[in-house]
């Protein structure tokens, strides 16, 4: 049983490391570029799911690579998500200002909206970790089913009333393995009166 509960208290929801993106010219705007980083670190730190991992010592499954360009008074940026396992470049993102100057809340809009797209549950890790198909045995393949269902049919008949009791009997703290507990709990009550 302590093996079984171990399993539980291992957070393997996947890592994501922010780094400015050593191939692009730093000299076009290098303090846009380490703002937008910074930012984009600290945003995607609010959303469950994820680990951010900070430096660049640390292993880490993703890479969010941060470039900029200037064009006269146009500022253009990029953010990239590289899957460390493949080595492939999984999605990016583009934006050019005109004018703005690379302004804080155009800048601030940039990067809210792409750490949304990046962590979402639907959104471009959490879709790439889908397809490695991971059993709901694990915290992380637990919030992966329960996320998928959510969005697509009722839980009655899948592993989530397990994996949450499982989860959440091992390590009652994370709010993340509590709220799913609470939802397989509703939806199990909600599923009896129908």
């Amino acid at each position: 049983q302590a093996a079984s509960i171990a399993q539980w208290r291992d957070g393997n929801f996947p890592t994501v490391s922010v780094r400015l993106d050593p191939n692009s010219n730093r000299l076009a705007n290098a303090s846009l570029a380490e703002d937008i980083r910074q930012k984009l670190q600290r945003n995607l730190e609010l959303h469950e799911g994820l680990r951010v991992t900070h430096g660049t010592s640390q292993p880490t499954d993703y890479i969010a690579y941060v470039s900029t360009v200037r064009r006269g008074a146009d500022h253009g940026a990029t953010i990239m998500v590289v899957d460390r396992a493949s080595d492939r470049m999984i999605w990016s993102s583009d934006s050019l200002s005109s004018g703005d100057n690379g302004s804080a809340s155009a800048t601030d809009l940039f990067v809210a909206r792409n750490a949304f797209r990046i962590s979402q549950p639907t959104g471009v890790i959490h879709a790439n970790e889908r397809r490695r198909q991971y059993a709901v045995d694990t915290p992380y393949g637990c919030w992966l089913e329960f996320t998928a269902r959510i969005h697509d049919t009722p839980m009655r008949h899948s592993g989530i009333a397990g994996c949450s009791e499982d989860w959440h009997s091992a390590a009652p703290n994370p709010p993340v393995a509590a709220a799913i507990r609470g939802w397989a709990l509703v939806d199990g009550s909600v599923s009896q009166l129908t």
